[in-house]
């Protein structure tokens, strides 16, 4: 026969193991590194060192839509599995999620004198306790039978939670030394996350290089001052951005300057109108031009005497009609004709 795994779920506030929810159904969370990330992301829970297998209960999923194969046997148990791109999305259970850090109260977990000897009991029991960010007093929230695995991953948890980024002290448990305070020196950037939809900051945390920036949750900042400096240095670049996109499509391109001129050159026959008449003719340019009417318009262009001569032949000789004077001669040049 094989061994029987105890589970526990590995999101943060929800109590559910194999062994207090027999009933429930668990995931294997990805050993994937880049899936497995997501899944602690969207569970807003720290990526752990170790190896070791972690699930995930069905009550943050939605099976029908997130898992195929509902139920495949395999020898004497059962597992199910979820599509390659499904994270947990469902978490009731996290008490205060939407709750800023600096106004949430922490999970920390109290270990009975009883587990300081050896025990793989899982009737061990540890108290879950709620501690205010305000205060050093410790209010009990509840008391639950966990199994070790289950509270050693909770104190872990708790550890991790007190040394968060972004948080500026505040009280931590009895007998605990103070968590390592972390300063934001400058926000470098700003997203919304593709998993969970929420918006978060990519800092520069002061006395840490560039390797140790971090994209988190605007939530967990508490610092309004440079929050503001770069959403008002944000919005002058997008209007700066925008300023030059609406000069570059005001100000004329290379290409329409190029294009400008080509219809200029469009002159004379070339621009397919009907010639009317000339009205007058030049040879400054070194050859015969006449100054050409056209019909319809009030426009005339300079157009090469040869062409004329060739397309309009008759408003040539027109032209040149009523310009042509008789000469008669008088008696003198008769005289001068017959001696």
């Amino acid at each position: 026969m094989y061994a029987q795994t105890n589970k526990w779920c590995f999101v943060p506030g929800c109590t559910s193991t194999s062994v207090s929810t027999p009933d429930k159904k668990f995931v294997c969370v990805p050993d994937d590194y880049t899936r497995k990330m997501k899944w602690f992301t969207a569970a807003r829970r720290d990526m752990p060192q170790s190896k070791s297998k972690f699930y995930c209960c069905e009550d943050h999923f939605n099976f029908e839509k997130d898992a195929e194969n509902y139920i495949r046997v395999k020898l004497m148990g059962g597992f199910i599995r979820i599509k390659p791109d499904v994270v947990p999305h469902m978490f009731e259970c996290q008490k205060g999620r939407k709750i800023p850090t600096s106004k949430r109260k922490r999970l920390a977990v109290e270990l009975p004198s009883s587990l300081d000897e050896p025990s793989t009991s899982s009737s061990s029991i540890g108290q879950i306790v709620w501690i205010p960010e305000s205060s050093n007093n410790v209010e009990t929230f509840e008391n639950e039978q966990l199994p070790l695995q289950t509270i050693m991953d909770l104190k872990i948890f708790t550890t991790k939670m007190m040394a968060s980024k972004g948080r500026k002290g505040g009280a931590t448990p009895t007998g605990e030394e103070d968590a390592e305070e972390f300063t934001v020196e400058k926000i470098l950037d700003k997203r919304k996350n593709p998993i969970t939809g929420v918006v978060e900051y990519y800092l520069k945390w002061n006395g840490y290089d560039d390797k140790d920036n971090t994209w988190e949750p605007e939530e967990n900042l508490d610092c309004p001052g440079l929050i503001a400096e770069f959403e008002a240095n944000r919005a002058r670049k997008e209007e700066e951005t925008e300023n030059k996109k609406r000069k570059s499509t005001s100000t004329p391109t290379p290409l329409d300057a190029k294009k400008k001129k080509e219809e200029k050159k469009i002159l004379g026959f070339d621009r397919g109108l009907e010639p009317e008449k000339i009205i007058g003719a030049t040879d400054s340019s070194g050859q015969l031009m006449f100054l050409m009417k056209w019909a319809g318009t009030d426009e005339a262009d300079l157009v090469p005497a040869k062409q004329a001569n060739v397309k309009c032949p008759q408003i040539v000789i027109k032209f040149y009609e009523e310009r042509l004077t008789w000469h008669s001669p008088t008696n003198d040049e008769d005289k001068n004709d017959k001696a």
